[in-house]
């Protein structure tokens, strides 16, 4: 009898796993979540150029692998940020599970643009970006390709402006091994996107 009883308990359990939970990925290594605002990512900057901030929401609306990024401002006097669609791709576009965000002007105009570190799989990542107009966002595609890049060593970005050029750039933290931690360093110029090699910045190794 109690056999019985743990055998029907496993049935239940491969049956439900087969029938009720829902797939998170429609294509091979995907993950594609952020189905909502909650799940995405958020960034802050000036993405109008008016001289204040705003948030950037990026997310897979309906989990198809697609992207939208909204802009969250106050428009009104009332506190109360509201949401406008700044760009829209379709399915099959973006994973938002293979992405790493970032926030800085990268052509100078003194808006915020959106840089993404894109994940490819078979250690090659790329940088991709959007542009923003002051109103929409434009995608300009791929500006930056590392074809020896482990993923999973990588961390959250960081922004700001980190060498005596005076120009933005981004910050990798990328862990050797537990106990070596590189930044590498990616700067945004008028030629376009700068990369001083794997050394980085800082290497905190021998």
């Amino acid at each position: 009898m109690r056999f019985r009883r743990v055998a029907t308990f496993f049935i239940a359990v491969v049956i439900s796993t087969l029938y009720l939970v829902p797939s998170v990925g429609t294509r091979s290594g995907a993950v594609a979540n952020a189905q909502t605002l909650g799940q995405g990512f958020s960034v802050a900057g000036d993405f109008k150029g008016a001289g204040y901030q705003q948030i950037a929401t990026l997310h897979d609306a309906n989990d198809d692998l697609g992207l939208r990024i909204g802009v969250l401002d106050r428009t009104t006097p009332d506190p109360k940020m509201l949401a406008s669609q700044w760009f829209l791709a379709g399915a099959n576009s973006f994973d938002l599970g293979r992405m790493k965000v970032a926030a800085l002007d990268l052509n100078a105009d003194g808006k915020t643009d959106i840089a993404v570190l894109y994940n490819d799989g078979n250690f090659t990542v790329r940088l991709v970006a959007w542009v923003s107009t002051g109103s929409a966002f434009t995608y300009l595609g791929s500006l930056w390709r590392h074809t020896s890049f482990d993923w999973q060593r990588a961390g959250d970005l960081l922004t700001g402006v980190f060498t005596g050029s005076g120009l933005p750039g981004i910050l990798i933290p990328y862990a050797m091994d537990p106990y070596e931690l590189k930044f590498l360093y990616l700067e945004a110029t008028a030629a376009g996107i700068r990369y001083p090699g794997d050394r980085g910045l800082y290497d905190s190794g021998p």
